[in-house]
């Protein structure tokens, strides 16, 4: 019996790493807050996101439908998981369902319009962390940010596109990009983690769905 748990686990130990991981299933999601109103020429960001079920890295068609009336929205791709989604034609004001979800989804227009210019991030550094496991390799991309953000969601980019993007900005420092042997987060993401030396600029896209000027470029560090 013993005989048989020790070949049961040398056997075990040498799976590929890859092999051990489950399918990753994306979705996508609506990223712009819903806390308040959005104003009436806003618009709405949707990004690919771990989907617990469901299978797509499709962006959807959307509309925004109200009491019998249909809004398309137009589609903005900035990345293979990231897209900017505007209405048509200015929504009247109040709750509409955002039809295309696979779940129930509804957002809120105000009247008022945006106000001012949405400025660029300050990026005080970005780090890179590749380490090696007995699972293989996991690399993050961390940015560093100077005083408070006007936005909820950063994206960096270099001269090729998105190389990732983090719609949680509540600390200081906020992970844009993390691969490991389950694949890539953000999804979508398929070119290794940025070399130390390279340089990124960075955007924000705030509440009402503006995306701001980019950053002054950023050398990425090693950690």
């Amino acid at each position: 019996m013993r005989a048989l748990l020790a070949s049961a686990l040398v056997v075990f130990a040498s799976l590929d790493a890859y092999a051990l991981c489950m399918a990753p299933r994306y979705g996508p999601k609506l990223l712009t807050p819903t806390d308040r109103p959005l104003p009436a020429d806003g618009s709405l960001v949707v990004g690919l996101e771990n989907a617990r079920a469901g299978n797509t890295s499709a962006m959807p068609t959307l509309s925004l439908v109200r009491e019998g009336t249909e809004i398309p929205l137009r589609n903005r791709a900035l990345s293979s998981s990231l897209t900017v989604y505007t209405p048509a034609r200015t929504p009247p004001p109040g709750r509409y369902r955002v039809q295309g979800f696979p779940a129930e989804t509804t957002v809120e227009f105000s009247a008022d319009r945006t106000q001012g210019e949405l400025q660029a991030p300050r990026v005080r550094a970005v780090t890179r962390l590749v380490t090696q496991g007995l699972r293989g390799e996991r690399a993050t991309l961390n940015v560093t940010l100077q005083g408070s953000s006007p936005a909820f969601l950063i994206l960096g980019e270099d001269e090729h596109g998105v190389v990732g993007w983090n719609a949680d900005l509540t600390l200081a420092e906020t992970t844009i990009f993390r691969s490991g042997r389950c694949g890539a987060t953000p999804p979508g993401i398929t070119r290794p983690v940025p070399d130390a030396g390279s340089t990124l600029r960075f955007r924000y896209i705030d509440h009402a769905g503006r995306v701001s000027a980019p950053s002054a470029p950023v050398r990425v560090t090693n950690r």
